[in-house]
């Protein structure tokens, strides 16, 4: 047999011994989330800093559409997104024999008796699914009673509901529970009890949980040790409230604006998404899930794969950074530049240049020689690449007139290998000529 047929003859199996080995790097990966004791805005994957980046589909009304609920996960995954937010309780647009809907996770419609098909055959799958691709997945309880479709509603049915969601997904280590406050269907103290009991349940503890936080002005109610959630309307004001409240944040954003009568048809712009992502979510240490319901949006398939590819690169470069260790601009003393910061004095600064131009970086607390790189975050490309020496201020050039991320790390080391192709090759970015200039 000669060498060209061999290859072929065992292509197939060497694609499936890939895919094995990916499948159980993957799951290696997985770490359960908790929240740095020392430092009580950074979420941990294990004993590492995590950003974590995705996005929320409503499944319910998938059937038509999508022959296989693996379709929101292989798009997370395709893309380099480490999140996707799954809605326990959601409306039925497809009927009470839709599997993706957790009408089927009672029986006879009673909150009092689980369906354990339910669990056993989409839920624990899902989960399951999702972390063999290294995917996160924040099981929503969306307004934990008034829009649950079943009856007899009382706090000890309600448990029977949490208990099973953790029976079924406590092992896999991957779900994160969010309580979920929407048109005060309940007060902000009834969503931290049942954050609470589900972080100290007797059996499957250590769960981590989100309370989503809708009474914009009140964040009395939440303690320390749970990921505090914030819906639409963000900014980077308001992730500082959370940041100063020592509380970590996972943000859920909206795609489409909502004014009145648009029907969803309005949707942010890429830069719009890239500028949450940055300015307001990786570079003040928060989280954040783009969210897309099909059925607010006429003549739009799902969520554009620009976003997620987007949420990907982001993912990447967060891999590269001291999370744990850094802090927004705004947030420290004696660091000013133009544009967006997250910093880790003397150590690593990385800065969101939303229209591009020319900063000068404050370096007198490094002292010997820096690398510096060029991020593209609108195709996750690698590109002037260089060290700079600390000791005052240096000025630099983004490669061209869009938004870029400058990252500075002492002490120098390799610069990481581009995610991506790099792209046109004229696109220099650099240090700028006259290397101490100052502004």
């Amino acid at each position: 047999m000669s060498e060209e047929n061999l290859f072929e003859a065992i292509r197939p199996a060497c694609a499936v011994c890939i895919a094995i080995l990916v499948q159980a790097c993957n799951l290696l990966a997985i770490e359960r989330l908790s929240v740095d004791p020392n430092r009580p805005h950074v979420i941990l994957a294990g004993d590492k800093a995590i950003f974590l980046a995705g996005y929320y589909e409503a499944p319910d009304d998938a059937e038509a559409k999508f022959p296989s609920m693996d379709y929101f996960l292989d798009r997370n995954a395709q893309y380099g997104c480490n999140t996707f937010r799954l809605p326990f309780c959601q409306e039925n647009e497809s009927g009470p024999d839709n599997p993706y809907c957790s009408y089927s996770a009672w029986n006879n419609n009673d909150c009092g008796q689980p369906n354990e098909a339910y669990y056993d055959n989409f839920l624990r799958p899902f989960c399951s699914h999702a972390r063999e691709r290294g995917i996160y997945v924040v099981i929503c309880l969306y307004m934990p009673d008034r829009d649950w479709p079943c009856d007899n509603k009382t706090d000890a049915n309600r448990k029977k509901s949490y208990d099973k969601i953790l029976e079924h997904t406590w092992d896999l280590k991957n779900v994160i529970i969010e309580t979920n406050w929407e048109v005060s269907a309940h007060s902000n103290a009834f969503l931290y009890d049942v954050a609470d009991y589900i972080q100290n349940h007797p059996t499957y503890p250590g769960v981590l949980a989100i309370i989503t936080d809708w009474h914009y002005g009140d964040r009395s109610h939440l303690g320390p040790n749970k990921i505090n959630g914030r819906h639409r309307n963000w900014d980077r004001e308001t992730s500082f409230a959370y940041w100063d409240s020592n509380r970590p944040t996972l943000w859920t954003e909206r795609w489409f604006q909502w004014p009145a009568g648009s029907g969803g048809d309005n949707p942010m712009s890429a830069e719009e998404a890239r500028v949450h992502l940055y300015r307001d979510a990786l570079f003040c240490g928060s989280g954040i899930q783009f969210y897309y319901t099909r059925w607010n949006a006429s003549g739009h398939p799902d969520l554009p794969s620009s976003y997620l590819q987007q949420c990907g690169h982001a993912v990447w470069l967060s891999t590269q950074l001291p999370l744990a260790d850094m802090a927004p601009e705004e947030r420290l003393d004696g660091f000013s530049a133009d544009g967006y910061w997250f910093v880790d004095p003397g150590k690593c600064y990385a800065g969101y240049l939303q229209d591009g131009g020319n900063v000068t970086v404050n370096l007198s607390d490094v002292s010997g020689s820096a690398d510096y790189f060029w991020f593209n975050p609108r195709d996750g490309s690698i590109t002037g690449q260089g060290t700079v020496s600390g000791g005052g201020n240096r000025y630099f050039c983004t490669p061209d007139s869009n938004d870029w991320v400058l990252v500075i790390r002492f002490p120098a080391r390799p610069v990481p290998e581009e995610p991506t192709d790099l792209g046109a090759a004229d696109r220099a970015g650099k240090e700028c000529a006259g290397e101490s200039a100052r502004r």
